[in-house]
């Protein structure tokens, strides 16, 4: 059997992207009875209780030194492959699971690292200047951004692009984001839409009745498992610079992007030049820029917008990686 080692670090500013992209490979190879799959985790409480919840296996790496983690991969035995999906990649992190892996691949869409992997996804596109070895292959596009399987119904079906704006979903990420939420709710409050908040679960506190008592026609949920079918319906979309906009293209639907953490400036600039979507720059005061940008938000500019996201995005890009990295 192949072992399959996956190595990932989440919660607090490290946000939740990072955990909830492994978990995607992580479920794809636990059904795989040919594969023995290890995650290992670095995070805070509210992930590893995450996780708990989920009934996810996982080894906590918590207050580990990198030689007592290379001590944990040593006792399983060297991996056929090792996937690495941390903000910002050491060198030495590299080494270790490289020094322990047949193969290594590395995903990081921040590409401000030096990386040793054999294989390097940057699942969105991005235009730093890349540090490699001759021998290293790299993909570095918006194609290859992987997704849960509740997605695949929707990446061929047919989008309706309403006349006017009804259905508004707030989607950030995962992350710690209570601030922003509300400041977004209170410029919504007025605009007469129906709103639905998509909030994860870390220190979500009473978020959900604060957002809720501002207007009756918002709805908040945390860790909402129909997020697709959601965001599928929607009109619109509030969301983040990172991973957040990219699942929002896969299902065709509109957008307007708040970068909620400072390297997203750059993945959301590259991701309007590229689609013509409309984002507002990290710790900018989000009104009266927002209510501009989503009265911008014609019929025309919506259509032309979820018309381009149909062209590009029509593959899971889990599939591309599999094929690039397990054959």
């Amino acid at each position: 059997m192949k072992t399959i080692f996956l190595r990932t670090s989440a919660g607090g500013k490290l946000g939740w992207g990072n955990l909830h992209r492994i978990l995607i490979f992580y479920d794809y190879f636990k059904k795989k009875k040919s594969l023995n799959t290890y995650l290992f985790v670095k995070g805070n409480k509210d992930v590893f209780n995450f996780l708990k919840k989920k009934k996810v296996k996982f080894l906590k790496i918590n207050n580990l030194s990198l030689k007592k983690e290379e001590l944990k991969l040593k006792k399983i035995g060297k991996a056929d492959i090792s996937f690495i999906e941390v903000l910002n990649p050491t060198l030495s992190l590299q080494k270790i699971y490289k020094d322990n892996s047949k193969k290594l691949v590395v995903l990081d869409d921040i590409l401000k690292s030096n990386y040793i992997s054999e294989i390097l996804f940057s699942c969105q596109k991005n235009n730093n200047p890349i540090k490699k070895d001759i021998k290293q292959i790299i993909y570095n596009d918006f194609k290859y951004f992987p997704l849960r399987d509740n997605f695949n119904p929707f990446l061929n079906k047919k989008k309706k692009i309403r006349k006017k704006i009804s259905k508004v979903v707030v989607f950030l990420g995962g992350g710690n984001y209570r601030s922003v939420y509300l400041k977004v709710a209170k410029i919504l409050n007025n605009m007469n839409f129906r709103v639905d908040f998509l909030v994860g679960s870390e220190r979500c506190g009473n978020i959900k009745s604060k957002v809720e008592s501002l207007n009756r026609n918002f709805n908040l949920f945390v860790n909402l498992k129909n997020i697709p079918k959601k965001i599928f319906e929607a009109d619109l979309v509030i969301c983040g610079g990172g991973y957040t906009k990219i699942e929002t293209a896969y299902l065709k639907t509109p957008l307007i992007c708040l970068s909620v953490q400072k390297h997203q400036n750059n993945l959301a600039e590259n991701f309007r030049a590229q689609f013509g979507i409309e984002f507002i720059r990290f710790k900018k005061n989000y009104d009266p820029i927002l209510k501009k940008l989503i009265m911008k938000q014609n019929f025309k500019k919506r259509m032309s917008i979820s018309n381009k996201f149909s062209r590009y995005f029509s593959v899971n890009g889990l599939d591309r990686i599999i094929r690039k990295t397990m054959h």
